[in-house]
């Protein structure tokens, strides 16, 4: 078994919906790589805390606070899913079954990674299989800044969810 093939459990809002095979899906690329990046320089996928300057303190508060207001915007613009038990790496999604998916369909796989900011990172995949409770997603090939950014959310979650067991 490879690194590829170990999922990381997560327990966030998700929304899987059928995707038009023809639709450019490459849209969602600068989309994605934006909020990755944004995410990592507000913090909001659990990077360590550092002491900062009183200034800065001040500063960084005053952004939560927007990014807070922001989020309470978008929040009441679109409704954001419920918070689901997955599994995810940078190739699949396994979650629970959505019976009115087929096998073989092309999905759009919608994740909030961050709870105060209910805008999605946007991954195309293919229904690979699906039994009663599980199906599996197989995600279409990232570019590769989108995928680095996506691998360091997603070790940044395992860092998390290690020193929340110790």
């Amino acid at each position: 078994m490879s690194d590829a093939d170990l999922l990381l459990p997560l327990y966030l809002p998700c929304r899987v919906t059928p995707l038009d095979a023809a639709s450019d899906h490459r849209q969602w690329d600068a989309h994605n790589l934006a909020l990755l990046q944004g995410l990592t320089l507000l913090g909001e996928l659990n990077l360590p805390e550092t002491p900062l300057d009183p200034q800065l303190t001040r500063l960084e508060g005053k952004l939560d606070l927007a990014v807070l207001l922001l989020g309470e915007v978008l929040r009441v613009r679109g409704e954001v899913p419920p918070a689901q038990q997955l599994s995810l790496n940078l190739h699949t999604v396994q979650l629970a079954t959505q019976p009115e998916l087929q096998p073989e369909q092309p999905v759009l796989v919608e994740l909030y990674l961050a709870p105060t900011l209910p805008l999605p990172v946007k991954l195309s995949g293919k229904l690979q299989q699906q039994d009663a409770s599980q199906m599996r997603i197989a995600l279409d090939t990232l570019p590769d800044e989108v995928d680095d950014r996506l691998g360091q959310a997603l070790f940044r979650f395992h860092r998390a969810q290690l020193r929340q067991r110790s």
